[in-house]
């Protein structure tokens, strides 16, 4: 009886332990770090222009839909931006247009950039994250 009472202790402390009552993996392969668990109805877009000597302050313009198609909805008065990137704060699951226009000697250049400013949801073990795509914009002369 010594024996088996021994034996049952010794199964106890030795035999089993917590790693093989759960999968402790699971957990440590997660990443939580960049999941956001609140639905976004907007975001800030990002657009990136040129400051020169015949364009100090352009102005760029933000349309809904395309540039062909769509209507001017807002503008950016790049005098009030520090730097060469302005941002905008937007509606999600839209189409947008940026363009803005260059003075170059006695050339207008018109520089349009747009994309659909979407969301959607991923998985990351057991949370449904929301992640924005499409927020960047380009106007810069080349």
């Amino acid at each position: 009886m010594k024996i088996i009472f021994i034996f049952a202790a010794l199964i106890l402390l030795f035999g089993c332990n917590n790693d093989n009552l759960k999968d402790s993996s699971y957990d440590d392969d997660c990443d939580y770090s960049s999941c956001e668990t609140v639905e976004p109805f907007y975001t800030d877009i990002s657009i990136k222009f040129t400051r020169n000597a015949e364009n100090p302050n352009p102005t760029i313009y933000l349309m809904n839909g395309y540039y062909d198609e769509g209507s001017i909805i807002d503008s950016i008065e790049t005098d009030t931006v520090s730097g060469k990137i302005a941002s905008k704060s937007v509606l999600l699951n839209f189409q947008y247009t940026v363009f803005i226009k260059y003075i170059s000697g006695t050339d207008t250049i018109i520089a349009i950039d747009g994309d659909y400013v979407h969301k959607n949801t991923y998985n990351e073990c057991d949370s449904i994250c929301w992640a924005v795509y499409n927020t960047k914009f380009n106007l810069k002369l080349k």
